[in-house]
């Protein structure tokens, strides 16, 4: 255990597109396929599994942020939880708790694209395997990315907060920004990108802001038509 929640960083970089990779993305896969089987076939299993999801997800917060202040002490800078799939997993749980379908609209918005890029590109703590930050981290953007999927898919009512969506998604970006400025830190990516670095650094700040801006509001609007779009085609063949 004590190798688990060690506290000590190793340096250890995550192989992308290695053999572990490509099993963890063939499992995302595999959930994908049967959320939207189970979404025709079986809403109440789909039910239960999105359950389980909520339960995983709440794990990873009780575990993660403990560990944080425990292990590390309180630092802004890594500790907050600023970044848009952090923010998504705790809206969506107080969106669940509190039967609030805005807060559950947000996190879905930001935790389909959020969990996807995030497992195709994952940027981890440097701690080797096992650890509990590699736990909270595929387990948690799996997690959120599947139940934001249920979600999408499932919700059956006329209101899907995109207006909201988009304001809250500025108010984040701009709060986000401020925090970065003020803790010398990179959350949502807005100084710097993880991925692509050497591609982005070719541009001036206010120019990758502005592009990070715009994938941003259209990632949320490609989810939101998208799905959308397969919500009608269910009903449809549900009618038929």
């Amino acid at each position: 255990m004590s190798t688990f929640f060690r506290s000590m960083s190793d340096g250890y970089v995550f192989p992308m597109f290695g053999w572990l990779h490509w099993s963890i993305l063939g499992i995302l896969l595999v959930g994908y396929f049967y959320i939207f089987w189970n979404a025709r076939k079986n809403p109440k299993q789909l039910f239960r599994f999105h359950q389980v999801l909520l339960g995983l997800i709440l794990l990873e917060q009780v575990l993660l942020y403990p560990w944080y202040y425990f292990a590390l002490g309180f630092d802004p800078r890594v500790s907050l939880p600023m970044y848009s799939c952090r923010l998504a997993m705790l809206l969506y749980l107080f969106g669940d708790f509190f039967d609030n379908r805005a807060l559950r609209y947000f996190a879905a918005y930001f935790g389909f694209p959020g969990g996807l890029v995030a497992l195709f590109f994952p940027v981890l703590d440097n701690y080797s395997f096992p650890h509990l930050t590699n736990f909270t981290y595929f387990i948690g953007h799996l997690s959120l990315s599947w139940i934001s999927v249920i979600f999408l898919l499932s919700d059956r009512s006329q209101k899907s907060y995109i207006k909201e969506s988009l304001l809250f998604t500025h108010l984040y970006l701009v709060i986000t920004y401020m925090v970065d400025l003020r803790y010398d830190t990179n959350y949502a990516y807005l100084m710097e990108s993880p991925i692509f670095t050497e591609f982005f650094k070719g541009f001036s700040h206010p120019v990758y802001l502005g592009i990070i801006y715009l994938v941003y509001i259209s990632a949320l609007l490609m989810v939101h038509w998208g799905f959308q779009s397969l919500r009608s085609h269910y009903q449809r063949i549900a009618s038929n």
